[in-house]
């Protein structure tokens, strides 16, 4: 489940994500990337701004797909 503060309003907290575990601190390391990329959204038009921000945190946040073989990352699309 999803619980750092750059995504908060754009994933559910209840929502299975994949997380890599071959980065040595996965949570943190995926929460960095989506802070740095979400500073750069400010850039993007205030009508594309929403889908923009939903994106990205549902790339760096993927779903996790739970199967025999272990959790799987969901495509986004």
């Amino acid at each position: 489940t999803y619980r750092g503060d750059v995504c908060r309003n754009v994933l559910r907290r209840d929502a299975l994500l994949f997380f890599n575990y071959s980065l040595p601190n996965p949570e943190d390391a995926q929460e960095y990337l989506a802070q740095t990329a979400w500073g750069e959204l400010d850039g993007v038009s205030s009508f594309c701004r929403p889908a923009a921000r939903s994106l990205l945190c549902h790339a760096t946040f993927q779903d996790c797909n739970p199967s025999g073989l272990g959790p799987a990352p969901k495509p986004v699309c």
